[in-house]
């Protein structure tokens, strides 16, 4: 027991406890720190969930290009709807994209990039044998934007996807338009 003075007979106590102004005190900073980090949790969420996305498609890419110089002939990555890659999207041996008339030869199917919007509506890409991008532009770029009103003009929430002509594939981060 712990005893302070003895004053007039009387023992007093230490009381192990919290004051309410000190109560008062904690909360209120607790809900200042509260204020600040929320905010940044969300941006975190929303540039994680487009930089998962861009590295899904990046994967698909690199895939394409890898089966395409393993195989020793070209590979199409098609759009699963004939209109946008983001759509979801199957990789196939060959030069047409037409999964209906051998679905046994589809390597990869992928469905839709979800929380994000595409930029472009790139709808197919061939790799040939030595992994190059036959195409007639020679580059190729995909952006990949947060999607639901997260990206508001100029900020870095954006991401874009450059396949160059040898089949080299890159991202860069981008400000959102």
């Amino acid at each position: 027991m712990l005893t302070c003075k003895n004053i007039e007979g009387v023992v007093m106590r230490n009381k192990g406890g919290f004051t309410l102004i000190e109560l008062m005190i904690t909360i209120a900073i607790l809900a200042i720190i509260a204020a600040i980090a929320v905010p940044e949790m969300r941006q975190l969420i929303v540039n994680h969930r487009v930089t998962s996305q861009t590295n899904e498609l990046v994967a698909a890419l690199n895939f394409a290009r890898s089966e395409a110089i393993k195989r020793g002939d070209d590979v199409m990555m098609c759009s699963e709807d004939g209109k946008n890659l983001v759509s979801g999207w199957y990789i196939i041996p060959g030069v047409a994209c037409d999964a209906d008339s051998d679905p046994d030869a589809v390597l990869i199917w992928h469905e839709e990039l979800a929380n994000v919007v595409v930029l472009g509506n790139l709808v197919s890409l061939r790799f040939t044998a030595r992994g190059a991008l036959q195409t007639g532009a020679g580059t190729i770029s995909i952006s990949l934007l947060a999607a639901n009103g997260d990206c508001p003009s100029g900020s870095p929430r954006a991401r874009e996807v450059t396949i160059r002509g040898a089949g080299r594939i890159a991202t860069e981060r981008k400000l959102c338009p």
